[in-house]
């Protein structure tokens, strides 16, 4: 089933799923610091890393359920 949402949730979503790729990136590039880091480098790059898929998966954890409220809303 095909549902309409409104233009800016549209347009969030759009950009939330481009920037997918970008998360990868900083997740794989994180392993090629690791490798020559320093066991305290490594623990600070851990740290930012954690942060940031932190954030990501709730972004796409409160981008999901919206999607599902509206679907349910719409029914």
């Amino acid at each position: 089933m095909s549902v309409m949402y409104p233009y800016f949730l549209q347009h969030f979503i759009e950009k939330t799923e481009s920037l997918r790729p970008t998360i990868n990136e900083v997740n794989e590039r994180s392993f090629e610091l690791d490798k020559g880091a320093t066991e305290r480098s490594k623990q600070f790059i851990h740290g930012l890393l954690g942060e940031v898929n932190e954030r990501w998966q709730n972004l796409v954890s409160k981008t999901e359920n919206k999607q599902m409220a509206l679907q349910v809303s719409k029914i």
